[in-house]
């Protein structure tokens, strides 16, 4: 763990504003894409496939209110949800962290942290998110929810292939709106594996 000086957010504010867009767009998913395939969520930090219902919310709240108290105030910890035709990706901690090597400072954001962006973040995707782009029909019902919740304070923008292909849109959760002041922030720091010359592969 890394610990630096930045932008502090309201947790429950953000899941309050992001589990009421997904409740939103998994509701009306129901009713305009019916039979879009399973249901489900799972955290990036054990994979583990459960079944979406109306106890997950509450399931996914309960998680990241007890990584911050617990553990870490920015983390990439994800939960992926796959809703009708759509992927969401959820990180209410924040969409950076710090990577380095095993005894090594070196990291991408800088040593301290102190370029890190701890915004909380959102992604709306096609369910086959790698390899189809989001059609016509299901990016208008995506922007009319997104749009209906711009009064939270959210930003939100798509994001687009060379070919003009809509292939996800970002929602963030901006310091502006969701910001509890600035203090200190305890940073998970992802750690590489290490392979040297005549060594087996172990993990750091």
């Amino acid at each position: 763990m890394v610990t630096a000086f930045g932008p502090r957010f309201d947790l429950e504010k953000v899941l309050t504003t992001a589990l009421g867009i997904l409740k939103t767009l998994h509701g009306r998913a129901r009713m305009r894409f019916p039979c879009s395939g399973s249901e489900e969520f799972s955290f990036t930090c054990d994979e583990d496939a459960r079944v979406l219902n109306d106890a997950s919310w509450e399931e996914i709240h309960g998680f990241y209110r007890t990584c911050r108290e617990t553990e870490y105030d920015v983390t990439q910890f994800g939960c992926d949800i796959s809703i009708g035709p759509f992927c969401i990706d959820l990180y209410p901690l924040g969409n950076d962290c710090l990577r380095g090597w095993a005894d090594n400072c070196q990291t991408d954001s800088g040593d301290d942290g102190e370029k890190l962006d701890p915004t909380p973040r959102m992604f709306v995707m096609a369910r086959r998110a790698t390899i189809d782009p989001i059609d016509r029909v299901h990016a208008d019902f995506i922007e009319r929810i997104l749009s209906s919740f711009k009064s939270h304070g959210i930003d939100y923008s798509s994001l687009e292939s060379d070919e003009d292909e809509r292939l996800a849109y970002e929602v963030r959760f901006p310091h502006g709106a969701f910001g509890d002041g600035y203090g200190h922030l305890r940073i998970q720091r992802y750690f590489m594996e290490v392979v040297l010359d005549g060594e087996e592969e172990a993990s750091s």
